[in-house]
Parts: C-alpha cells; sequence; structure tokens
C-alpha cells in the first residue's frame, strides 16, 4: 500500500513538472508563407525551430513579457513584429529559457528555438540565429499562427 502512495505521488510531481504545452487546437498552419518583410515602426523578429526528430513531442509558447506571441512545434515558424527597445522573450515547459533582444526598426532579427533534454520532459531553448540559418531551413518549415484558443489559453 504504502509503495502505491509513493508511486501516486512521484506519479504527480512528475506530471506537475512540465508546464502546458500548446495541443492542435491552439494554433494555426498556413499553406502560405509570408515573406519576412521589414517595418518602418517595428523590427521584424522570426522565431523558427527545425525538424528534427529529437524533441519532436514537446512544443511550447513563446512570449514577449507578458505577452502570448506565438508557439514553436518542429517545423514551425512564425514572425512577430516588435516595437523597437529591449524585450523579453521567454519559453517554459520544466524550466523556462529567456533571450533578451535590443529591438531596432527596419532590422529583422532570427530565433532559432530547440529542445534540451530535461528532467521530466524537454527544455526549450532559444537562441539568437542568422539570417542564412533561417533560409537554409525556411523550405522545410511551416508558418504557424496563434488560434483563438491559443491566444487564450493559460
Amino acid at each position: 500500500m504504502k509503495l502505491r502512495i509513493l508511486f501516486a505521488f512521484i506519479l504527480a510531481v512528475a506530471i506537475s513538472g512540465c508546464a502546458t504545452m500548446p495541443r492542435s487546437e491552439h494554433y494555426v498552419i498556413h499553406e502560405e508563407r509570408p515573406a519576412v518583410e521589414l517595418k518602418e515602426d517595428a523590427g521584424t523578429v522570426v522565431f523558427f525551430r527545425e525538424n528534427n526528430f529529437i524533441g519532436a513531442a514537446v512544443s511550447y509558447y513563446v512570449n514577449d513579457d507578458t505577452e502570448k506571441i506565438g508557439l514553436l512545434r518542429k517545423g514551425s515558424y512564425f514572425i512577430y513584429y516588435a516595437t523597437p527597445g529591449l524585450h523579453t522573450f521567454w519559453s517554459e515547459t520544466e524550466a523556462k529559457d529567456v533571450i533578451s533582444l535590443n529591438v531596432e526598426a527596419k532590422k529583422n532579427y532570427f530565433v532559432i528555438g530547440d529542445v534540451d533534454m530535461g528532467m521530466w520532459c524537454g527544455r526549450p531553448d532559444l537562441e539568437q540565429a542568422s539570417e542564412d540559418m533561417f533560409l537554409k531551413v525556411q523550405d522545410e518549415l511551416k508558418f504557424t499562427t496563434l488560434s483563438e484558443k491559443g491566444k487564450a489559453h493559460e
């Protein structure tokens, strides 16, 4: 009996260790892929994640401070137009990863997302990337946006 209680406790801790991951109804995959454009009054930040087998089951939201701006799943990307200034972008599963960018108007920025090994589930890894890195994999990626359910999901 004690063993069952201990197992139930360990299972509860393991399940609660991961933040809620996006489900399929939280995003929309678009057939058309928009071009990465420069904006007069904003910086263009492209978040992308390669189509790798490792960490394929893990997807995660990307936030700008307190605002949910998109999500990364394997083989996806999204575009965010950020006001000029310092932005703190972050993602979280069992652990939180943060990247800060000092965004300037009329400039493009690229952030590659990945999944690192975690204790209970994969951990997000956000790093600044080059435009060349994005262009090499762009044709393999699907453009995604948050659905209304995804925007409202806590």
